[in-house]
């Protein structure tokens, strides 16, 4: 009886509700709009030297390569550094909410429109609560590339210009910032059932010769490619060393599982820490090795954490594969979960949201994949539904608790 009350008519009410909440929930996220960008990692600061230093110099020090150089083409117009940004990271918010609508819409069905409206919905409301244009990280750049690198693979083209494409896109990518290397093995799950030997050559080939192109100063001078670092003017200590003390306080004084827990164990007090400690780590591997108990606990406490922001965005249709017509769990669904897995495990800190920029389309088209294969409609419409209540729900309790 409960599962009949879920009829195409009543899901599509759930889903006018859902858009009304919808359209009030992006006017709160983006209100007031602000044109002030606000400094992240140092990305304004180092752009300002970058953008006055040459560019075989700039690029051969250490830097953010693509995003630093479009940052570069921009402000050659605006002669502003903080509109530079905040157009750039506009940009971004607006192509990867564009292009996020065509890989959804390349998997279209005739049938169950309602099912398509309703997963394209809750895609479209997590992406205008990005807030893109606020921040100075360059995130929403390398999200802008990683779905359309997903786009081309939904594509299915095997020609040479779509394999050569790929390449090109994934060289840029890894040009924008270093941790997109996660990505790699997420694309051998993707193309598996798509790439030959002579595929791979294509895209290898091409991801070289741009990575070439982009990095070059820096291969020349420094023997390695390019990247902006965030790490202390330090050989003693660096960012794992704070993570790890910071997490292993929050254990063991039972603090708040947050990134202000972990950040407010400042560069100050790991300079103290360092001085009499006989454990310093500077590796995951030294921490696992060292002193498992806290990289476990990381882990599994960010597992939980990451599985309730997927909840919070796409409600259950990422979930209920797990449990429900497993047969039909998909590659996409598979990609999701494993960037899950090893960005709780390999972040060691608390992970931030953003990092799933790019890779969260894998959960509402994975699900939108799954809904469309199961022949029975009730199940379906339920499944939706409850989604769409799900995420009603988190995220009118989160305004209520900001208000």
């Amino acid at each position: 009886m409960f599962v009949k009350i879920f009829t195409p008519k009543n899901t599509k009410r759930v889903l006018y509700l859902f858009l009304l909440v919808g359209v009030l929930l992006t006017i709160f996220w983006n209100f007031p709009f602000n044109l002030k960008v606000g400094e992240n990692d140092g990305y304004i600061k180092n752009f300002a030297i970058f953008n006055n230093t040459n560019l075989y110099t700039g690029i051969a020090s250490g830097t953010s390569v693509v995003y630093f150089l479009a940052l570069k083409f921009l402000n050659f117009f605006l002669n502003n550094i903080n509109n530079s940004f905040f157009l750039l990271n506009l940009i971004s918010q607006v192509a990867f909410i564009f292009i996020g609508v065509k890989v959804l819409n390349k998997e279209k069905s005739k049938e169950s429109k309602i099912i398509y409206a309703s997963v394209l919905s809750l895609f479209l409301v997590k992406a205008f609560q990005m807030k893109a244009y606020s921040g100075s990280s360059n995130d929403y750049l390398l999200s802008v590339f990683i779905i359309w690198i997903l786009y081309e693979i939904v594509k299915s083209r095997k020609n040479v210009i779509s394999d050569i494409k790929i390449g090109v896109l994934m060289a840029i990518s890894l040009s924008i910032r270093k941790s997109f290397i996660l990505f790699f093995p997420l694309f051998f799950i993707l193309v598996f059932d798509q790439y030959k030997l002579k595929n791979y050559i294509k895209t290898g080939v091409s991801f070289l010769l741009i990575l070439l192109v982009f990095h070059f100063p820096a291969i020349i001078e420094n023997h390695t490619l390019s990247f902006y670092s965030k790490e202390p003017n330090s050989t003693t200590y660096n960012w794992i060393t704070r993570n790890y003390l910071g997490l292993k306080r929050i254990f063991e004084q039972g603090l708040v599982f947050s990134s202000d827990s972990v950040w407010s164990y400042s560069w100050t007090m790991v300079e103290e820490y360092t001085q009499t400690a006989k454990f310093i780590p500077q590796s995951i591997t030294s921490v696992i090795t060292n002193d498992p108990a806290v990289f476990i606990k990381a882990f599994f406490y960010n597992v939980g954490r990451n599985l309730v922001w997927t909840l919070r965005f796409s409600g259950v249709i990422a979930i209920v594969p797990f449990f429900y017509k497993i047969k039909l769990f998909n590659k996409y669904l598979v990609a999701y979960f494993t960037f899950l897995m090893i960005i709780s495990a390999v972040g060691f800190t608390v992970t931030e949201f953003r990092w799933f920029w790019g890779y969260d389309i894998l959960m509402f088209l994975g699900g939108y994949m799954y809904l469309k294969n199961i022949k029975e409609k009730q199940p379906k419409f339920l499944i939706i539904s409850i989604s769409l209540i799900t995420v009603l729900l988190f995220n009118v309790r989160t305004i209520i608790s900001l208000l």
